[in-house]
């Protein structure tokens, strides 16, 4: 599974590179930074993580929809006060996005969107104990919805608020089934090309 993970990754990071010379309209979004909520049950303690990305959707001029490609992540972190049984806890989420992407452009600046697709979910949990580090991963496949809405500052520039998640996967550490689903929230910055009004 690791392997056809880095495949699919290497595929999707070609396809955003060379976005700009094969489509006409091309919108790159950054989500600097995002407050994400994961299971509160599978994942305690750190169910809650900073999350960040970048999506890319790209497609002809004119054409009411895009295809859609994104990477994101989150990581989350806690120390324990019992350092004789367990230090601390990482657990890291990465995440591979394909889907479809709408723009509705308005008269003035404003710029609702919304999309959606599948993602190759990757978990990982790390945890130093007085055994050693212990660790566990996993993979799985799952839905993705985002939407929000952002305001072209420039003919270039747009900044935004955006809201996303991550349902239907399945994911087992440390022999406790479980899943890697979230939502979360934070800003956008975007770089559109060709200028747009």
């Amino acid at each position: 599974m690791r392997r056809r993970f880095a495949l699919v990754l290497a595929l999707a990071l070609a396809a955003a590179t060379a976005a700009p010379a094969l489509a006409a309209d091309v919108n790159l979004n950054w989500y600097p930074f995002a407050a994400r909520s994961l299971d509160q049950d599978f994942w305690d303690p750190i169910e809650d993580q900073y999350g960040g990305g970048v999506t890319v959707d790209m497609g002809a001029p004119g054409s009411p929809l895009h295809f859609a490609v994104g990477l994101h992540g989150s990581v989350g972190t806690e120390d324990f006060n019992n350092p004789l049984l367990i230090n601390d806890a990482t657990g890291v989420i990465s995440e591979l996005s394909f889907g479809i992407a709408k723009v509705w452009e308005t008269k003035g600046s404003t710029r609702p969107f919304l999309s959606g697709g599948l993602s190759f979910v990757r978990a990982e949990v790390e945890a130093d104990t007085v055994l050693g580090d212990v660790d566990d991963n996993d993979d799985s496949i799952g839905v993705w919805v985002e939407g929000g809405v952002y305001w072209r500052l420039s003919p270039h520039f747009n900044l935004g608020l955006f809201g996303r998640l991550l349902a239907g996967s399945n994911i087992t550490l440390f022999d406790e089934d479980g899943d890697a689903d979230y939502w979360e929230v934070g800003p956008m910055l975007g770089w559109s090309w060709p200028a747009k009004k």
